[in-house]
């Protein structure tokens, strides 16, 4: 791209990658939209089930949607931890019997009331991570913004070129109608 006495001047080469470049960046400011609002979303569950947790109210569902979220929990690393869980897993108060017909349970079975010490900080540095992650997502994503302000600002493109990435001649997405 070269400033010429009227304005900028691209080769064809240089319009079809800065074509390339705002698709890209269109289809990966989307994309990373949406997984910062999964990665948002599934943070709140897991601190909505660390609340029910607190109050000792947890449930046959939350214990589902736990083990759906995290699939198993990792061992006590230090002896303290091991003590805790212990102390927390003799105690028969933290323990409540499964519903009747409850999948698979037999008369007997019986649920935590609340997460162990060290589920409990698990889930609270998954929680931790996924929110972290979520930011990371939308700072890149102004980032992206701007690179794809600065792409399109240069200015529009041959409408030849813009139909072929599915764009406007402005850089916006041809479908959506902007960017």
């Amino acid at each position: 791209m070269q400033i010429g006495l009227f304005g900028v001047m691209e080769s064809k080469q240089e319009i079809r990658e800065r074509a390339r470049g705002i698709r890209s960046l269109l289809d990966g400011l989307s994309a990373a939209k949406i997984d910062a609002e999964a990665y948002d979303g599934q943070a709140g569950r897991l601190e909505a089930i660390l609340a029910k947790s607190d109050q000792r109210a947890l449930d046959e569902n939350d214990w589902d949607a736990i083990m759906r979220e995290v699939q198993e929990f990792g061992e006590a690393e230090t002896a303290e931890q091991q003590a805790a869980e212990d102390a927390f897993n003799s105690n028969p108060k933290n323990f409540r019997p499964y519903m009747i017909g409850w999948g698979g349970a037999v008369e007997g079975d019986v649920f935590p009331v609340s997460l162990s010490p060290v589920e409990d900080s698990q889930l609270r540095e998954m929680a931790a991570t996924l929110r972290s992650e979520a930011r990371e997502m939308i700072d890149a994503g102004d980032a992206g913004r701007a690179e794809l302000q600065r792409l399109q600002s240069v200015g529009p493109l041959p409408e030849e070129i813009a139909r072929q990435h599915g764009l406007t001649p402005e850089g916006d997405d041809q479908a959506r109608g902007s960017s």
